[in-house]
């Protein structure tokens, strides 16, 4: 018998949140529902609010990389597995938490490369910008080849 009985977490809603954030590539679009779930997942630091989460997360390569290394995403199951959590929680509350785990994990599996890519599209821009002031300002020009 549970001691609690907690109300299922909003699966659709958080998903949706991060499906918008990885799939625009524009950690704004993450909502205070989505993360309120996320910073509490386990191998995430603590963030005074939503706006410290997002500006910690401005490149999102790191918040895949937090996701997919997330205790939470490689064992969901645990929170099933492990009966003190039925106990404590209920069991409706932490089959929904393994949903939504396992849910973030195949978002974050799947835009993976994505994310890869464009940011280390924009980290390249950004350094190749930083050589041609530097070149310039010490009187070069640089030629793509």
């Amino acid at each position: 018998m549970s001691k609690n009985n907690y109300a299922p977490v909003p699966k659709d809603n958080i998903l949706r949140s991060i499906e918008s954030v990885l799939k625009n590539k524009d950690i704004d679009k993450l909502t205070k529902e989505a993360y309120n779930f996320l910073y509490l997942m386990s191998g995430f630091i603590a963030h005074y609010d939503l706006y410290g989460f997002r500006s910690n997360y401005r490149d999102l390569r790191y918040l895949v990389d937090d996701i997919l290394h997330s205790a939470d995403c490689i064992d969901p199951e645990r929170m099933i597995q492990d009966k003190w959590f039925a106990e404590q929680y209920g069991e409706i509350y932490c089959k929904s938490k393994v949903e939504t785990f396992k849910g973030i994990a195949n978002l974050a599996n799947q835009y993976f490369n994505e994310v890869e890519m464009v940011y280390t599209m924009q980290q390249s821009s950004q350094e190749l910008e930083q050589a041609r002031i530097y070149a310039e300002k010490n009187g070069y020009k640089i030629v793509k080849q």
